[in-house]
């Protein structure tokens, strides 16, 4: 019998038929009959892929990839918190290499500060791009927005002068507007959920644009993922046709994760989501989280995870299938090597090229590498193949390290006082036992309390105001009765006659000056004080007044310290200096120049330095990082000089703080956590081992904490910045904040406490 082998057009025949097979689609990785495999990773600011750092969207138009990101910058004069722009750069090779970036949309500083986390969508139908994009203005004024951009496509977006056109009705959708529609009784959200963020133009249909987006509730801590529908980005509809008239996704669809949620409630829900439909089902890459809706970067505190979830339409949440229990979450969490560190993984998207093959994307972010060479973030592209896979899918970023555990109790220890304005307590006397209350429960020494000039007399020098007078004499007396508690008193704040006088009189000014300084030992009186502040910031006095006059800085200095000295009072004399360059502005002196010009004139009268320093509100190095404390080693530094003019001074932290105005991507909860970490962070600094082995070793011996109470129930008005109403720890209504019990256990563990 002869064996015969198969005709080689046969062989052929089946080779191309083989290769003719169609890509594969979700369907088949849900199935496990496909998986994604690795297909390239660029690292952050890479060459050939620098300004990119964030929600990026890949849009595929004619076998060409188009990649939009946003890149954030530094902040400036109007924009406190920094400037984030979008931009766009393309790739003819299927996202192996991409091309020059153009930045299409930025903020003008003047209206709007941030626009970040958007989404790009092409319609061949109108020739038009679309770009949807969660906006931020001057001030934070009005919260989390969403704006809208038109981009005509006759021309490449990557090249070219052409601009994106914005709508007219910016911002087309108000924080809240349609969380408020969305959510209330018998739904998955409640009212009060605001933010809409993260957007993605899912689809356009016959009846308009679908539209996904997230959502927080500050009080209830719950996050979700709403839906809406427009013709025109102007006019939304939540409801009719496939819209569910309710949330896609809430913390219902991820409590069942494989993952050992964390806080008060598990999971919170779901932020950013990238949207894909095939044939048979729509279906969402969507994060989740526990404890709140912002990134916790310490180590072992926050689960942010991708999962998976699948429906025939639009549904209500929970309705979406979800993978085998075993399997999720998609990307991360425990078995996905996730590092459970907040916000290591972010932005994913899925998305198909012009032969159907499906790819899917996300950045890794590494908080706590193991080698610190390693990129701190990488944006990861994988193609769906053929195959079986494992899930989850690993957290591909490098290898991570804990962080050092705190130091144990320190045998050594500073003060804490707290701040307080007379206006917040309403200048009412009968607030006065509360306050001293909160201030023993924290276990801080004193309260650090403005004598203010222009209270006392604020008509001219020919009168006082009594009331005021009394007011101050009461606190003092009382503070001085609580416990052996007493009080940093802070010289200044110009009335406006006074400030008037000064520019047309100094001479007569500095007559004046001194009668309130007199007035003020006065008010006093046996009251026990635990320093004096001479003036506030005087290297932060607005334009046009006195810091630019160094002579006449020296002479309020001078005096001050003169007219107490001569009272009989040995304690500490301060100066003061904003030591955060929060912006280039014309009235900000830089503070070890102010420091050292002051010293020069009035050192006699001065015999503290104390630094105001806000890690993660106010300071622009690292803005991020609640233990940047490199003002606090340069102040220890220099007053262990002997070589320095600030040597044998004594040195203090008169201000620092955390404001949880939420709306700055702050919260109650990011303050308490700040409490513990940063004045850690302080101790570490001051009592560095290496250092005090030197026992003439000036170390710090005084921390201030701006303020024990919020200023205003919500926000701000005017011209003073809405974060700087919402440092204490008290909230206005007397309510104590999540920071005020993690304050107090810093304080008993690191202070030298009145209890």
């Amino acid at each position: 019998m002869v064996c015969a082998h198969p005709p080689i057009f046969l062989l052929l025949l089946l080779t191309l038929t083989i290769n003719a097979k169609a890509p594969p689609t979700l369907d088949n990785l849900w199935d496990n009959t496909a998986y994604f495999k690795p297909y390239t990773s660029f690292a952050l600011n890479q060459q050939g892929f620098e300004s990119v750092n964030a929600g990026t969207k890949v849009v595929v138009v004619n076998h060409t990839w188009y990649l939009f990101g946003r890149h954030d910058a530094p902040p400036t004069t109007n924009c406190t918190q920094g400037t984030i722009s979008i931009n766009v750069r393309k790739s003819i090779d299927s996202g192996k290499t991409w091309g020059m970036m153009k930045t299409i949309i930025q903020p003008d500083q003047v209206v709007s500060c941030m626009f970040a986390d958007g989404s790009a969508f092409f319609d061949p139908a109108t020739m038009t791009w679309h770009y949807l994009v969660q906006v931020l203005n001057v001030g934070g004024k009005g919260g989390w927005m969403l704006s809208h951009f038109t981009f005509n496509s006759t021309q490449d977006p990557t090249v070219g002068i052409q601009v994106w056109v914005p709508n007219p009705n910016n911002p087309v959708v108000k924080g809240g507007e349609l969380f408020n529609q969305i959510c209330g009784n018998g739904k998955h959200c409640q009212r009060g959920m605001v933010d809409e963020g993260t957007p993605q133009i899912v689809e356009k249909r016959d009846d308009g644009f679908y539209v996904t987006f997230h959502g927080y509730d500050y009080v209830r801590k719950k996050a979700a993922r709403g839906i809406a529908r427009t013709l025109d980005f102007i006019h939304w509809q939540v409801n009719g046709g496939e819209l569910p008239n309710d949330v896609i996704f809430s913390h219902e669809d991820c409590s069942g994760w494989n993952v050992p949620w964390g806080g008060v409630g598990g999971c919170i829900g779901s932020g950013q989501a990238s949207i894909l439909r095939t044939s048979n089902y729509v279906y969402e890459v969507i994060e989740a989280t526990d404890m709140e809706l912002t990134c916790d970067t310490d180590w072992n505190e926050q689960w942010w995870p991708l999962g998976l979830v699948r429906s025939t339409g639009y549904v209500a949440s929970p309705g979406w299938t979800q993978m085998d229990h075993l399997q999720t979450p998609f990307v991360g969490g425990p078995k996905g090597d996730e590092p459970h560190v907040g916000c290591s993984i972010q932005y994913n998207d899925l998305h198909v090229d012009g032969q159907g093959s499906t790819y899917f994307s996300f950045w890794d972010v590494s908080f706590h590498p193991l080698n610190k060479s390693t990129p701190f973030q990488t944006w990861h592209l994988y193609s769906l193949v053929w195959g079986s896979g494992v899930l989850p899918m690993a957290w591909p970023g490098p290898a991570q390290i804990a962080p050092p555990p705190p130091l144990r109790v320190p045998t050594q220890k500073f003060q804490f006082t707290t701040s307080l304005h007379g206006g917040q307590i309403q200048h009412n006397a009968s607030h006065f036992q509360k306050v001293l209350q909160f201030n023993n429960e924290l276990g801080a020494v004193g309260v650090r309390m403005d004598l203010f000039w222009h209270d006392i007399q604020p008509n001219g020098t020919s009168t006082v105001d009594e009331s005021k007078v009394h007011f101050y004499r009461s606190f003092y007396e009382q503070a001085s009765r609580n416990g052996g508690a007493g009080s940093i008193v802070i010289l200044g704040g110009a009335p406006s006659w006074a400030i008037a006088l000064y520019k047309s009189n100094a001479t007569a000014f500095f007559v004046s000056w001194e009668t309130y300084l007199q007035h003020a030992i006065q008010i006093i009186g046996n009251s026990t004080v635990l320093g004096w502040q001479l003036w506030n910031e005087m290297n932060h006095v607005p334009s046009g007044w006195i810091n630019g006059d160094a002579r006449s800085v020296c002479k309020i200095f001078s005096m001050a310290g003169e007219v107490i000295r001569t009272s009989g009072s040995n304690v500490t004399r301060y100066v003061n200096a904003m030591a955060d360059d929060i912006v280039k502005i014309d009235h900000m002196i830089p503070w070890e120049q102010a420091v050292s010009g002051w010293l020069t004139c009035a050192g006699d009268a001065i015999d503290g330095i104390g630094i105001d320093h806000y890690p993660g509100t106010w300071s622009v190095v690292k803005p991020l990082d609640y233990k940047n404390w490199s003002p606090l080693q340069m102040l220890l530094t220099r007053v262990n000089n002997k070589s320095d003019l600030w040597y044998g001074k004594i040195p203090a932290v008169l201000e620092t703080g955390f404001s949880s105005w939420s709306t700055l991507v702050a919260s109650e909860q990011n303050q308490a956590r700040w409490c513990n970490v940063s004045l850690q962070a302080v101790f570490d600094v001051a009592y560095d081992s290496e250092h005090l082995k030197n026992e003439t070793y000036r170390t710090l011996s005084l921390v201030n904490m701006y303020q024990l109470i919020d200023q205003a129930k919500k926000g701000g008005s005017g011209v003073t910045p809405p974060e700087e109403l919402h440092f204490g720890v008290i909230r206005s209504d007397w309510s104590k904040k999540e920071g005020f019990g993690v304050l107090a256990k810093a304080m008993h563990r690191l202070g030298r406490g009145s209890n």
